[in-house]
């Protein structure tokens, strides 16, 4: 009774500090509301927070106190550092190219870290090259997680032939990119580079938005669909893990 007690205090008092991510002051009585206990529990707990500096109190109105930013000053915000580990540990297991990917401007993005297959054949990307968001795993990805307005994004774009592959009509693109969204990761099968799959899935950050795409590029003729269905998995699996650490 004791552990599920404490465990429950320690969530509330979460749950209060997250409030106010979108909210800059709080009375006592919207926080109560907001996270529905009593008046006398969140009294209990902001009390505390002020006492320790999480949270400031004036005129009965709270706000985000002085210990956070210093708390702050500890984590490590370089993308590329805290990812490097899962693309070390994921590329030793699988034996294949994975590349780190952030979105430059709303219709580019750009490999910014990787690792390339020790495999004789194996498909190798140059990093910080501009690239547009018209085709490929990668792209797809940004597209489908990072863009606010993804119709008004794909009629804007002027894709290119890269391949016989590339999907130029952009409404089955934007259909394509719909389904993106629900099954969480993108695959691209020779549509930028002939000859080579790419399967790409977004790193996302505490509150759930989109930072960066983690993708996996495999040569055509190793890409069974059984493997692609394994990589997948793992990669999901992968970017869940760099995601709980960005912030």
């Amino acid at each position: 009774m004791v552990n599920e007690s404490g465990s429950l205090v320690a969530e509330r008092t979460l749950k209060i500090l997250l409030l106010f991510k979108d909210h800059s002051e709080l009375t006592l009585s919207q926080i109560t509301k907001m996270i529905d206990i009593s008046k006398t529990s969140a009294y209990r707990l902001v009390t505390t927070l002020t006492n320790y500096g999480f949270l400031l109190k004036e005129n009965n109105i709270y706000s985000l106190g002085p210990v956070l930013p210093l708390l702050s000053k500890n984590i490590n915000t370089d993308i590329r550092a805290i990812t490097k580990p899962f693309l070390e540990r994921l590329s030793k297991s699988i034996g294949e190219s994975i590349y780190l990917s952030v979105l430059t401007d709303k219709n580019q993005y750009m490999f910014i870290d990787g690792i390339a297959s020790p495999q004789p054949l194996k498909y190798a990307v140059d990093l910080f090259q501009q690239m547009p968001i018209d085709a490929g795993s990668a792209a797809k990805a940004h597209l489908a997680f990072q863009s606010n307005d993804i119709e008004k994004t794909i009629n804007a774009l002027e894709i290119k032939q890269y391949t016989p592959d590339t999907q130029i009509e952009k409404s089955k693109l934007m259909s394509e990119i719909m389904e993106i969204k629900i099954r969480g990761y993108s695959i691209s099968r020779g549509e930028r580079y002939d000859g080579v799959v790419g399967i790409s899935a977004p790193i996302f950050d505490i509150f759930e938005k989109a930072k960066a795409v983690l993708t996996i590029f495999i040569p055509k003729t190793r890409a069974t669909d059984e493997l692609i269905n394994n990589y997948s998995i793992m990669l999901i699996d992968t970017v869940k893990e760099i995601s709980k650490r960005i912030i």
